[in-house]
């Protein structure tokens, strides 16, 4: 059992009745995806790309108070830009491709029945100013958690890249488990938030850090997020604060739109007009029947 920061008031309990059969659903889960996540590792190492896990495989070991505490639908890895190339033809090499884009720098490998990812950007293209590299640049070394050495990202970069996840998901569509995830991690960072604002006003996220915090408060009821909230002030895009919002409390929202919306939470215009014509471009060529690379 790995201890973390203690269950969030926003989260229940399972009820006695159907504990313990889904306990052992969710530990036999996890332990395929942990052995999934072994063997890429291993064809990684062997190939010489660095192990870097984040979300599910790292967070259920760094945030949560027991592993299955945190459901696991894949295994996601960052992979350093000079070794991108290297480590989707290891993991490729007589497997399943799931999903290949080279130009939004995505990779799903089917690894004994399990979806293994490899993320070569932070969350999506232009959400944020900051690179996989330069959080792999600020990661240590960890050699408890995992029967091989792994780089543990900064839990601020970590705060970030759910952040990042939960808007190209327009909130709506973010999985169950990111309000606990991202609870977590603003606690585990909150002696360090004048660090934290810093890194925000860097990547560039600074509207889309305060419609989660909004998201945070007004779904899940969260204390912390509120006081957040409160210290950001005014977010630096009112008016695509308001869009997003209006979204999340509409009756019929949609995944087209939420990608749209996704694009207007960066503050730096260059971002925000490039993830928009990239995004316009992919949906014309899937309208000529072509798919996007």
């Amino acid at each position: 059992m790995r201890h973390g920061s203690p269950r969030p008031p926003f989260l229940d309990p399972m009820s006695s009745t159907q504990a313990i059969p889904d306990l052992r659903a969710r530990w036999a889960q996890q332990e395929l995806r942990v052995r999934a996540f072994e063997l890429a590792a291993e064809i990684l190492i062997r190939a010489g790309v660095p192990i870097i896990p984040v979300k599910g495989i790292a967070l259920a070991r760094w945030l949560y108070a027991d592993v299955i505490e945190r459901p696991m639908t894949d295994v996601d890895l960052f992979v350093p830009r000079n070794a991108w190339t290297t480590a989707c033809r290891a993991l490729a090499a007589g497997r399943e491709v799931l999903y290949d884009s080279s130009e939004l720098r995505e990779l799903t490998v089917r690894v004994e029945g399990v979806s293994v990812e490899l993320h070569g950007e932070v969350g999506r293209r232009e959400l944020t100013r900051l690179s996989v590299d330069e959080m792999i640049a600020r990661s240590t070394l960890d050699t408890e958690s995992f029967r091989f050495p792994v780089l543990r990202l900064d839990d601020i970069d970590h705060l970030v890249l759910v952040v990042c996840n939960a808007i190209k998901d327009g909130f709506v569509f973010a999985q169950p488990h990111v309000p606990g995830d991202l609870e977590r991690l603003l606690e585990r960072t909150s002696s360090r938030m004048p660090i934290l604002l810093e890194r925000v006003r860097e990547a560039g996220i600074g509207t889309g850090l305060y419609c989660t915090a909004e998201w945070m408060v007004e779904e899940h009821g969260s204390v912390s997020w509120r006081g957040l909230q409160q210290r950001l002030g005014l977010p630096p895009r009112p008016g695509h604060v308001r869009l997003i919002r209006a979204f999340r409390r509409s009756r019929r929202p949609t995944w087209a739109v939420a990608v749209v919306l996704g694009c207007l939470t960066n503050d730096v215009a260059a971002l925000r007009w490039r993830a928009t014509l990239r995004i316009a471009v992919r949906n014309a060529v899937k309208l000529v029947g072509r798919t996007p690379p």
